[in-house]
């Protein structure tokens, strides 16, 4: 039976592992971080590797990686709805690469939005980085329905002109997408029928097809049929309201 003492080296094995540390010891487990983030993370990382690589990985391609497919340079990525200890997760992994984070939608579809800024950097360790000190993401992470938002859902509104006016879009989809705000120029739609984002894309100005980290593989429709079935929910009005920057 395992007692306190066992159970302690146990996590500080599993940190070490996640963290490339070895030996492992609390001083170098901690690099400057808040000792309960990191065993935040580290716990998580003992019951689901692969998801915390997942989140770790989006967070790199963003700061790591060149914008794709807009010419903004503006880049981003919208989380699926997940329950309140990994959207916790999402946050700590993104805020230790310096990304603005924000959320969106109500209990049980509650997500999250990250993105770039001028003052997003790598942290101090990575994640799953082993036996290298060279960062690099040339290639985007493929989605995972556990992970990512359908892309389908969502459509951008990237650096929108001063006299852009979006207000239709709460006119005419009124109960059926999330409107988020990012700053006085960027905001996404998320909705809850791909056929209706679809129909947003070619209906309004401005709008345009959203690039997040993950890429989603040819032939993979089918996949991604079962996620974007009412994805936030009945009587939600894509109004902005429910999100906040964190």
């Amino acid at each position: 039976m395992c007692d306190d003492e066992c159970a302690k080296f146990e996590r500080k094995r599993v940190l070490a592992d996640a963290f490339d540390i070895n030996p492992p010891n609390l001083e170098a487990l901690h690099f400057g971080e808040n000792s309960s983030v990191t065993e935040l993370i580290g716990d998580l990382y003992r019951r689901d590797p692969k998801w915390v690589l997942a989140v770790e990985d989006r967070c790199k391609y963003l700061v790591l990686s060149k914008s794709r497919g807009t010419t903004t340079g503006f880049k981003i990525h919208v989380f699926c709805p997940m329950l309140k200890d990994k959207r916790d997760a999402v946050r700590l992994i993104a805020e230790r690469w310096k990304l603005a984070i924000y959320s969106a939608g109500w209990e049980p579809k509650h997500f999250i939005i990250i993105h770039a800024t001028p003052k997003s950097k790598p942290p101090s360790r990575v994640i799953g980085i082993k036996g290298t000190t060279t960062l690099s993401a040339s290639h985007p992470p493929v989605f995972d329905a556990l992970v990512d938002m359908d892309p389908r859902l969502v459509v951008s509104f990237l650096d929108l002109p001063r006299e852009a006016d979006i207000s239709s879009l709460v006119l005419r989809f009124g109960g059926e997408c999330e409107l988020v705000w990012l700053n006085d120029k960027n905001a996404l739609a998320v909705f809850n029928d791909p056929a209706r984002a679809a129909t947003a894309m070619r209906r309004l100005d401005h709008g345009s097809i959203y690039y997040g980290a993950a890429v989603v593989p040819q032939n993979s429709g089918a996949s991604l049929g079962s996620p974007a079935t009412n994805v936030l929910g009945n009587g939600r009005h894509c109004n902005g309201r429910g999100r906040s920057q964190l």
